[in-house]
C-alpha cells in the first residue's frame, strides 16, 4: 500500500516536471539510437567470399560468375589452403572450393566444398541460401542448354533417318526393277 502511494507520488512530480518527464521519455530512445551505432557494421552488406577453382573450365567460370553479385565480393585464390586461411585472418566470411575437373559427365564427381566463418552464423546462412540459388539457377541455365542440344540432336537424327529412308526405298526400287529387268532377259 506504502509502494502504491510512493509511485503516484513519483509520477505526479515527473508529470509537473516538463524537462523531467521529456528525459523519461527521450533518454531511453538516446540510449538506444548510440548502442545501435555502436554494433552497426557497414561492412556486413557486402561479403567477400573466397574461391578456388584448380581448373578455370567453362562451368566452373559460369558459377563464378552467377555468384558474383552486389551482395558479394569475390576473391580468387590461387589454392585451397590460402582460401581457408583467409577465414581465419578474417579476410572473407565463406571459402567456396571447385573440384578438378569440373564438367558434366556422368562418371564425375562434382562436389563444391563450403567452409564458413562459424563466428558470423546469420551471414554464413544468408550466403549459404545466396549461393544455393545462383548455384540451383546456373544448374537450370545448364540443364535447359543440354535439353536443347539433345533436342537438336535428336531432330538432326530424325531428318537423317528420314533421308536415308528414302534412299533406301529408292534403292529397293531401282533393285526390284533391276531384277524384274534380269528375269525377263
Amino acid at each position: 500500500m506504502k509502494s502504491i502511494s510512493v509511485i503516484k507520488k513519483n509520477l505526479k512530480l515527473l508529470i509537473r516536471s516538463k524537462g523531467s518527464a521529456m528525459v523519461v521519455l527521450l533518454a531511453p530512445l538516446l540510449i538506444v539510437l548510440v548502442i545501435g551505432f555502436g554494433f552497426n557494421d557497414p561492412g556486413q552488406t557486402v561479403l567477400n567470399v573466397g574461391i578456388y577453382s584448380p581448373d578455370q573450365g567453362d562451368l566452373a567460370l559460369r558459377y563464378i560468375s552467377n555468384m558474383n553479385t552486389t551482395e558479394n565480393n569475390i576473391i580468387l585464390f590461387e589454392n585451397n589452403e590460402s582460401c581457408i586461411n583467409s577465414i581465419k585472418e578474417g579476410v572473407t566470411v565463406t571459402c567456396v572450393i571447385f573440384p578438378n575437373n569440373f564438367v558434366l559427365d556422368n562418371e564425375a564427381q562434382n562436389e563444391v566444398f563450403f567452409f564458413v566463418d562459424e563466428s558470423r552464423v546469420n551471414l554464413v546462412y544468408r550466403l549459404i541460401s545466396s549461393l544455393t540459388t545462383n548455384l540451383d539457377l546456373e544448374s537450370t541455365e545448364v540443364t535447359q542448354e543440354l535439353a536443347g542440344r539433345l533436342l537438336g540432336i535428336i531432330a538432326k537424327t530424325s531428318a537423317n533417318t528420314e533421308t536415308s529412308l528414302v534412299s533406301i526405298i529408292n534403292m529397293k526400287a531401282k533393285t526390284k526393277t533391276s531384277q524384274d529387268t534380269a528375269t525377263k532377259s
